[in-house]
Parts: C-alpha cells; sequence; structure tokens
C-alpha cells in the first residue's frame, strides 16, 4: 500500500517542476536571433524547392474539402466537419484566402498562412523551453523545431490540411507555459483554441487544461481556458465513427515486433537522419537502420549523467519523448494500409505521421543535447554532440529538397486557365483535379468566384 505522505511530496515536486514562470527572452542579442531563425524558417516554408514548388499547386484535401466547402458554404464551412471532426484552422484560412486575395494568388495565400501559422508555435514555444533550458539560445534552437524538423517538414502533404499536427504540439507548450504578460497569453490562448478545434488529438490536453485554469493566477489561465472553450465546441459537433474503419489498435498489437520497429524508426530514427535517409537505411532491412540510433543513445547517455545539473530541462525532455512516442501510436493506429514498411514513403506520405512525433522528439533531443553541452565532461562528448546537431542539419536539408508528388498534376495557374475555359461555356462551378492527379483528388471551382 502506498504511503499517502510519500506521494504527496512527490505530486507537489512534480507540479512545481512543471509550473516553473516562463517568460518572455529579454535582451536585444536574444529577441534578434528569435526574430532571425523564426523569418528564416518561415521564409523556407513558402520558398521553391528542387522537387518542385508547393505553393504552386493545389493539394489533396486542400483544395477538395476546405476551398470546394469555403466557396459552396461560405462562413457556415467553419463549423463543417470532415473525417468526423473539426478543422477550424485549417477552413479558416481556406475562407480568408478565398475572400481576400483574387483566386489566381490563393494557393500562395494558403502557404503564407501555414508559414505564419508555424512561426507563432515558435513564438509560444520559444519562452517555456528557455524556461526550461535555462538559456534563450538552447530553448530557441527546440523551439525551432516547429519550422525546421528534420522529417518531411516543409512537405507535409499539402499547405493546411496537416497544420493540425502543429496546433497540437504547439498547444502542448501553450499549455505548459505560465505566461503572465497580457501578449503573450493572449497568443497562446488564440493557439489553444484553435487546436482543439482543429483536431480531437487536442482533446489529449484536456487534463492539463482543467489543471492550469485551477492552478494559474490571472493572465496565466487564459490559454487553458481557452482551451477548455474549444474543446467544448468540438465535443458537440465530434462524429466518432464518420472516419470509417482503417484500421485499429488491435493491429499495433498483433505484430508487437514490428510496432516496437515502426515506434524506433517513424519516431527517433526519422527525426534524427530525415525520412529521405530513413528510406534509404531501410534498403538494408529494419535491425542495421536501428543501429543509427546509437548516436542518440550517446546523447542520452551523456544527458542522463548530468541531468542533476539541469533537472527541468532532464524532466521535460522525458516528458517530449513519452508523449511523442505515445502520440505515434495512436496515429499509427489509424491507417492500416501504412503499417509496414513500404517503398511509397516520400516527404510528404506516411511523413505526417513522423513530422507529429518529431515536435516534441526533436525539441526532446535538443534538450538533451544542452545538458550534455554544458556538462562538464570529457571533450569527445560535444563532439558526438556536434556530430548530432550536424545530422540534423543534413537531415532538414535532405527533406528540404522537396517532394515530387507536390508536382505531378497540374499547376494552380493551368487549373484557373482550364476552368476559365469551361465557365465560358456557361457552367456555373467546374470540378477540375488537383494533385497528386493520380489519386483523384477533384475540386469544384465556382465560376462566379473566378471572375470576381
Amino acid at each position: 500500500m502506498r504511503n499517502p505522505a510519500v506521494t504527496q511530496p512527490s505530486l507537489r515536486r512534480l507540479a512545481r517542476t512543471f509550473s516553473i514562470p516562463t517568460p518572455w527572452p529579454s535582451g536585444a542579442v536574444a529577441v534578434g536571433w528569435f526574430t532571425g531563425v523564426t523569418v528564416l524558417g518561415f521564409l523556407l516554408q513558402i520558398a521553391p524547392r528542387p522537387a518542385g514548388w508547393p505553393l504552386a499547386f493545389l493539394f489533396a484535401e486542400d483544395g477538395q474539402v476546405f476551398l470546394t466547402d469555403a466557396l459552396r458554404d461560405g462562413p457556415s464551412a467553419l463549423l463543417n466537419t470532415y473525417a468526423g471532426y473539426l478543422h477550424l484552422v485549417p477552413r479558416s484560412i481556406a475562407l480568408s484566402c478565398s475572400s481576400l486575395v483574387p483566386p489566381d494568388a490563393y494557393v500562395m495565400c494558403t502557404g503564407i498562412a501555414a508559414g505564419f501559422v508555424k512561426a507563432v508555435a515558435v513564438t509560444i514555444a520559444w519562452p517555456v523551453l528557455t524556461a526550461y533550458a535555462r538559456s534563450w539560445a538552447w530553448g530557441l534552437a527546440a523551439a525551432s523545431a516547429f519550422v525546421f524538423i528534420p522529417v518531411g517538414n516543409l512537405e507535409v502533404l499539402g499547405n493546411i490540411t496537416n497544420l493540425r499536427w502543429f496546433l497540437v504540439a504547439g498547444a502542448f507548450f501553450a499549455l505548459l507555459g505560465t505566461f503572465r504578460s497580457a501578449p503573450v497569453a493572449v497568443i497562446a490562448a488564440a493557439f489553444t483554441f484553435a487546436a482543439s478545434t482543429s483536431d480531437p488529438l487536442a482533446l489529449a490536453w484536456m487534463p492539463l487544461a482543467a489543471w492550469r485554469v485551477i492552478a494559474q493566477r490571472g493572465w496565466g489561465r487564459l490559454p487553458a481556458s481557452a482551451a477548455l472553450l474549444g474543446a467544448a465546441i468540438h465535443l458537440m459537433h465530434l462524429q466518432p465513427g464518420a472516419r470509417g474503419e482503417r484500421g485499429t489498435a488491435a493491429d499495433l498489437i498483433a505484430q508487437p515486433f514490428d510496432t516496437i520497429a515502426q515506434l524506433l524508426i517513424r519516431g527517433p530514427v526519422a527525426t534524427q537522419y530525415s525520412m529521405t535517409w530513413t528510406q534509404e537505411f531501410l534498403r538494408f532491412g529494419v535491425p542495421p537502420t536501428l543501429f543509427t540510433l546509437g548516436l542518440t543513445l550517446l546523447i542520452v547517455l551523456v544527458a542522463w549523467k548530468h541531468r542533476r545539473a539541469f533537472p527541468e530541462a532532464a524532466a521535460l525532455a522525458l516528458v517530449l519523448v513519452v508523449t511523442g512516442l505515445a502520440l505515434l501510436l495512436v496515429v499509427l493506429s489509424f491507417p492500416a494500409s501504412y503499417i509496414a514498411f513500404t517503398e511509397i514513403w516520400s516527404p510528404s506520405q506516411p511523413s505526417r505521421y513522423s513530422a507529429f512525433a518529431a515536435l516534441f522528439l526533436t525539441p526532446a533531443l535538443i534538450l538533451a543535447m544542452s545538458i550534455g553541452w554544458r556538462g562538464n565532461g570529457p571533450r569527445w562528448q560535444r563532439v558526438v554532440i556536434g556530430l548530432t546537431g550536424l545530422a540534423l542539419a543534413v537531415a532538414f536539408a535532405t527533406d528540404a529538397m522537396g517532394d515530387p508528388r507536390h508536382s505531378s498534376g497540374l499547376t494552380w495557374e493551368q487549373t484557373l486557365n482550364q476552368t476559365d475555359a469551361l465557365c465560358a461555356e456557361g457552367r456555373e462551378a467546374v470540378d477540375v483535379s488537383n494533385v497528386p492527379d493520380y489519386e483523384g483528388w477533384r475540386t469544384t471551382i465556382s465560376c462566379t468566384w473566378l471572375r470576381r
């Protein structure tokens, strides 16, 4: 039987560990670096890439679901469900861009909006990770994962469709933070509300939100209150059976060794070496691929050795690893067709699951690197940490080359020209294909909208 006298102080210590103040880092140098890193990350989100420029194409659900519904239903589309749940942020972007800019600038508008959301996530995560790392520089390196994760970040299946991964991960940091100033608290609150009304996985943070409402004071309660409000709205519209039966946790339980391989390869291997290099590693089989985690293991051992010098960073890194792998396990239980490793891997295909995990695992890895770098250890430890940083940079550059799936059809300009010709025949609306065209995605474009 547990001793209540022991359990209660342990819970209090745990509560204190994850309730440290997270003020906005001050100083011109810190703010200057933050601005430079965030702007660079934003620009890379919208820049052309060797394999094709995503902002020249309308992709998958971005067209068939969000633009089609925005043109057909107008503002009421905001509360439409797709796959059984709300997508407030993608729908808001589609509605705003289809209303505010000319049709030929629509895809550019959605791409800029997607990059902006990721930049806001960096803005929220930076003070939190700075407080736990006790360094604004290491905190910024960890927070920049939202624009620099080295696993398909620039190609995560569309411009706005899978923003939900970034929203859910960003909401975690928004709820973890203790924001005392109004500006940051308001930004964090807008983000948590957006996340909880854009993906049901954000509902997993509601116990944390409830605790924050109780434990925080003043502006600190605002992000958690907004998350709970958004969750209540989402629950009223949620349709659990609408997604259909594509896979269940039973698929993972039935093949435990394959499931472990999935977690390790789609998690830390892809996070550290990119989707492109992971696919190359897998040509030699799963066991050799897992050996690439040796570098990661060295980082973990070094961080573990010096954990007492940086207990907050160590505790958060552990939480992020457990959370990232748990969420990866959840999302892998959805699509049975992606459980096995196949040749369909590309930066934008199954990487959307790895990218979700990487938004937790990459900050955890960087926190571990920060502990080892600042610990009083032998020189080889810094060499290992430097190699890990180099691996992350090379991995990002590799996946940032782009994904040909994004350019496997008509450009947006060609689509509009085709639509305009058909509208000239007197049609009210035209169904056109959007990329990848071999998957049968279709968008309904209103001729009135096209000629406004």
